[in-house]
């Protein structure tokens, strides 16, 4: 599934978490763009171009945004809510 034009954020603090993630993206062939984050008040930061991410070069466009789980740092409410 090759969709270059949609960027996958991929919040994780665990570095094994987030190579086993990552492999299974690279095994099922999806070619998107995978911006890692380490947790919630980065995610934020992210999604909404502030801190180190001010510089804009991340997409404005965001389809779909389903946290699995609670993140370090924030909750899945003010992720979605971003």
């Amino acid at each position: 599934m090759l969709d270059e034009s949609k960027v996958i954020l991929l919040v994780e603090d665990n570095p094994d978490d987030e190579a086993l993630t990552l492999r299974a993206f690279a095994k099922n062939n999806m070619g998107n763009r995978i911006i890692v984050v380490r947790d919630g008040a980065e995610a934020l930061d992210w999604l909404m171009k502030r801190g180190t991410y001010a510089d804009g070069a991340n997409p404005t466009h965001r389809s779909r945004l389903r946290p699995l789980m609670g993140t370090p740092r924030s909750t899945r409410r003010n992720i979605c809510r971003a």
